[in-house]
């Protein structure tokens, strides 16, 4: 699944998972249609750079020859915050965080670099706490793992089967309206269509607002904003499928 979407990679650290109290490391991808699948994961006893650099070069192995990542999103090295009294916290935000990385809290750096709408590692969290629930109480922690992934990848496959057959085989009535989206319907997944659509409808409120386009949807995702879709609309043209990124 990786190798057909290598584009997005999103690793986070889970703790307090198992009874031997190591750390585990969960790699997760995305979808074209913005479903989220298991990568892989490893146990690691400490964050040393030596393990992590040790695991990313095993999961570069996975991908062969094929396209490396276009976004890697993680966390940076994480501490046991609730253990540490509210100065410490404070310091520990501005001099890791605000500090040296404050000029990126600003939406228009994010929204200038292709980033996929993913900016947070919400979907490897989510993954986190479903795989501790899983875990509770078990000490045999390898082998109930490797079970609950399977678990997991299994019920993914079948969520992600559904999305691309609805995507090649369903049109909906308000795709077919617009016909500048009639070369897209049925060769792109539904959630480009939707995004492109949702940001048609933009176009009459920035006239009444005489505001300009953000471009954020074409920067972020590879798609095209409010003023090329009024080019298209204008010019009547349809939009071609080499004019979306690959993605």
């Amino acid at each position: 699944m990786w190798r057909a979407f290598p584009e997005v990679l999103l690793i986070d650290t889970a703790y307090k998972t198992n009874m031997y109290d190591w750390q585990l490391v969960q790699f997760v991808g995305v979808t074209s249609t913005s479903k989220s699948f298991y990568i892989g994961h490893t146990f690691i006893i400490r964050e040393k750079e030596k393990n992590f650099t040790w695991e990313l070069e095993k999961l570069k192995e996975l991908l062969e020859d094929r396209m490396e990542p276009r976004v890697i999103l993680t966390d940076t090295m994480q501490r046991h915050l609730e253990e540490m009294d509210r100065h410490k916290v404070w310091y520990y935000i501005h001099n890791n965080w605000l500090e040296p990385y404050k000029h990126k809290f600003v939406a228009c750096c994010i929204d200038d670099r292709r980033n996929y709408d993913e900016h947070t590692t919400n979907r490897v969290e989510g993954q986190h706490a479903n795989l501790k629930r899983y875990l509770h109480g078990t000490n045999n922690m390898h082998d109930t793992v490797a079970r609950h992934v399977l678990k997991v990848v299994n019920s993914q496959m079948v969520q992600i089967g559904g999305t691309f057959e609805e995507s090649r085989s369903k049109v909906m009535e308000e795709y077919r309206r617009h016909y500048w989206l009639k070369k897209l319907i049925n060769r792109v997944s539904i959630m480009a269509l939707q995004l492109i659509v949702k940001e048609y409808h933009l176009i009459e409120s920035m006239r009444d607002d005489r505001a300009s386009c953000s471009h954020h949807l074409f920067t972020s995702t590879g798609l095209p904003c409010a003023c090329r879709l009024e080019g298209y609309i204008v010019e009547n043209r349809c939009i071609r499928l080499q004019d979306l990124d690959p993605f």
